[in-house]
């Protein structure tokens, strides 16, 4: 086409093998379980009229153990701590040039590295036939967090005037609370309500993460 695309042909491959152990007593039941994940990408295209092409490949193991108690035969109390990873994906690593979806310039780091987290989430849950409801709290923190980030530049060209974003990487500490319920009045009427806050902090410049949903 003569224009550079905003990601390359890649071929990608995961693979991932785990086990997942579970105990139960009473009203109590433990899990836990341990993975290994493995990613092999391979990317090629042209930029100015010369082949540009990659090799990557990415790997980790994770773990959890969590755990139920059954307070009483309506309330439930949850407990989980685990890691997870996750690669950069292609557009993250890649991407250099206008993504018409967004309406803006993108710009990847192939020296991406992989997110690490650590998270611990707790609820209580309270069911009975007609009622619901769930609290949900939670701290994650994520070592090399990926976030599209907004340069303050701005990009003219013959398609118009376009931000220009950049894909970084920050240590991050994600926290909030979440909390839902619904009742059925009666059997034709029923009422919901949910709401969640959220914050994370890039505690890498002691700032905020933008393009986090409001309360």
């Amino acid at each position: 086409t003569g224009v550079t695309p905003l990601i390359p042909n890649y071929d990608m491959l995961n693979l991932g093998i785990y086990a997942i152990e579970t105990f139960s007593k009473g009203p109590l039941e433990i899990e836990g379980g341990l993975r290994y994940d493995f990613r092999d990408l391979s990317t090629a295209r042209f930029i100015n009229n010369e082949l540009d092409e990659s090799q990557l490949s990415y790997q980790n193991f994770t773990a959890f153990i969590g755990g139920v108690y059954f307070l009483s035969p309506t309330l439930t109390f949850s407990s989980n701590l685990g890691s997870a990873w996750r690669p950069p994906n292609v557009n993250e690593l890649f991407s250099q040039g206008l993504h018409h979806g967004a309406a803006a310039v993108e710009i990847g780091d192939e020296n991406l590295n992989s997110e690490k987290s650590f998270k611990w989430v707790n609820s209580l849950e309270f069911s009975t036939t007609r009622s619901q409801l769930e609290l949900t709290a939670y701290a994650n923190q994520i070592n090399d967090y990926i976030y599209l980030n907004p340069t303050g530049e701005i990009f003219v060209s013959l398609r118009g005037t376009f931000n220009v974003y950049e894909y970084l990487q920050a240590d991050a500490f994600f926290y909030g609370v979440d909390l839902s319920g619904s009742h059925e009045f009666s059997d034709r009427m029923s009422g919901y309500f949910k709401g969640s806050i959220i914050r994370a902090k890039n505690t890498s410049e002691n700032t905020y993460f933008p393009f986090i949903p409001s309360d």
